[in-house]
């Protein structure tokens, strides 16, 4: 009777990071390939130029962010891309988002992509 809240905890533990999701932010149809290819640098820059100009994310901005954890679209400094090369989440350890990963993603956001979950089987 004593290990059943030890296994309880287990559970709750192993099912909280089994459930952790994982986004991607897709295109919107219709998008030449051109175009693309060239967001991911026009999206750090972008991302680079608002945070050192001191602005802030507003509220607006922050919904459609939708409290995803911008920060899991990098990885040791780098974004991480589908091989069609849309952003996506590696979904690993918790991160801390920043203005800049949060502008990165808005980027994307404002030429109309949108966050789907990924399915993992």
């Amino acid at each position: 009777m004593q290990r059943l809240p030890y296994v309880a905890l287990v559970f709750f533990i192993l099912s909280g990071c089994a459930s952790n999701p994982r986004f991607e932010l897709v295109e919107p149809t219709g998008t030449a390939r051109e175009a693309l290819n060239s967001y991911q640098n026009s999206c750090l820059e972008e991302a680079r130029i608002v945070v050192r100009s001191g602005s802030r994310i507003g509220d607006e901005e922050k919904l459609a962010l939708e409290g995803k954890f911008t920060c899991q679209l990098f990885m040791d400094g780098h974004p991480l891309v589908t091989q069609g090369g849309n952003p996506i989440m590696h979904g690993g350890f918790q991160c801390t988002s920043s203005e800049f990963t949060d502008q990165y993603a808005l980027c994307y956001l404002k030429r109309g992509y949108i966050w789907r979950e990924v399915q993992t089987h």
